[in-house]
């Protein structure tokens, strides 16, 4: 038997500069004639937002295992409790950029803030898992099932906050087999099939946040909170020898598929966290990997993949639907591919990647996307001579994207709709804008290190 407690606790700050109107502004929807020592200006007062929050988790996972010649039984069980509370305090920037880090800004003696929050978890875990071996260990089969039970608490402060305080308490099944055959010394043939669940994320998913400019929320919570699940099948091979090589085909199904993404808090440049429930979505894939053992000091690998994918459910985009059932999903490229080269004879050493991207689509309607690209990075080096007997010296030269294109390597917050459109029941969508990461431009970068 194995009993494992555990605790922890975090906190810090995350900070950013944003502006907060002395006149005429707003905690969540209640509004304020003037902040708290300005009384009689009305201007946009630049600030340093920072969000001071705590988390603390402490639970314990406890495991009773049987063993025979040839099965492995064990029964599990686990509880965790989390909790965590954040808020943000402004703090005014002074003409020459410094900041006075002594009282929040307050307005009628109450923080001015966008959220106040508090949320907390408590889980509940059990379930086996069963491991056979047969044929002399050839065969393996590792059956298991788990029962998670989770019950999750949020709640905002500020006032207005509509819903101000939400419940939920989910029962998530999760079984899986896992089986493989060693048809050879070097030949083996596996199976999986799993499932596996994630609650909404953080929590934006279940109240709102606001600015201080409006009554409005920024981020509005969605109307489906039932936790994400997913059941996943692959069937593959591999070969290990001179060549290892690996080849498999897999399938996964998705149910109230979550999509956490990034998106600009309205007439600012500050991007807060929202939650996309694309409903139901389905996979289908083949993916394959080559490599060699080195060679006259040259060792090579390849791998590529092909990727389709298709949503199952039109999208609530709050008072309305889009139309995105047989839609591809954002941020998932039809073709990749990678090509490396490695160059190691004791004294000098190298490396060359080559990257392939098909392109994808940025928004759930497929009126977005980011075009394909190829990049190629290359580091080179030599292993210098030992300092003493303990340090070892090397210098390396590293250069990335080596055709110095300018290309998006991927998406930061998907969208929408790039344009606006009339929902299925005749309501306007607006446009959203997805966020995108810049690809990193040419780069070259020398480095003189030791291991000791």
């Amino acid at each position: 038997m194995h009993v494992t407690p555990y605790g922890i606790s975090q906190m810090g700050p995350n900070n950013y500069g944003m502006a907060v109107p002395t006149a005429n502004g707003y905690i969540g929807t209640q509004k304020y004639d003037y902040l708290d020592g300005y009384k009689g200006q009305n201007r946009m007062l630049l600030v340093q937002s920072v969000h001071p929050w705590e988390q603390r988790s402490s639970g314990v996972t406890m495991s009773l295992d049987w063993k025979t010649r040839r099965n492995t039984l064990t029964f599990f069980y686990f509880y965790s409790f989390a909790d965590h509370q954040e808020r943000q305090d402004r703090f005014v920037v002074g003409n020459d950029g410094s900041v006075t880090w002594k009282n929040p800004l307050t307005a009628n003696g109450q923080l001015v803030t966008g959220y106040n929050i508090n949320q907390n978890q408590q889980l509940n875990a059990l379930g086996f898992d069963d491991k056979l071996r047969l044929l002399n260990d050839r065969l393996l089969i590792d059956a298991g099932f788990k029962a998670t039970m989770v019950s999750r608490m949020t709640s905002e402060s500020v006032p207005g906050a509509n819903p101000y305080k939400v419940s939920r308490n989910n029962f998530i099944p999760t079984p899986q087999i896992l089986a493989r055959y060693q048809i050879t010394k070097a030949n083996q043939v596996y199976l999986n099939a799993t499932t596996s669940y994630r609650l909404p994320a953080g929590y934006a998913a279940y109240v709102p946040a606001f600015g201080n400019t409006s009554p409005y929320p920024t981020t509005i919570p969605p109307n489906n909170l039932n936790p994400e699940y997913f059941i996943g099948e692959e069937l593959g091979i591999r070969h290990n020898g001179k060549i290892t090589a690996s080849v498999a085909g897999f399938h996964y199904n998705l149910t109230n598929h979550q999509i956490s993404s990034l998106a600009y808090q309205p007439g600012s440049t500050i991007l807060v966290s929202s939650q996309i429930m694309a409903g139901g979505e389905e996979v289908w894939g083949v993916q394959a990997e080559l490599a060699t053992r080195p060679w006259h000091h040259l060792s090579a690998y390849l791998s590529g993949q092909y990727l389709h994918t298709r949503l199952g459910n039109n999208v609530s985009t709050g008072n309305d639907y889009l139309s995105t059932t047989g839609k591809s999903a954002p941020g998932s490229p039809k073709y990749t591919g990678a090509l490396g080269l490695t160059f190691d004879d004791s004294v000098w050493f190298g490396n060359f990647n080559l990257r392939y991207q098909d392109s994808q689509f940025s928004t759930l309607m497929n009126d977005q996307s980011i075009p394909a690209f190829v990049t190629a990075d290359l580091s080179m080096g030599r292993k210098l001579p030992v300092i003493g007997s303990r340090v070892h010296p090397r210098a390396v030269l590293s250069l990335t994207n080596l055709g110095g294109i300018n290309y998006l390597s991927g998406l930061g917050g998907f969208g929408l709709t790039a344009q606006p459109r009339t929902g299925i029941f005749g309501n306007k969508v607006s446009a959203s804008s997805p966020i995108f990461v810049v690809g990193s431009a040419f780069t070259i970068m020398a480095t003189l290190a030791a291991d000791f």
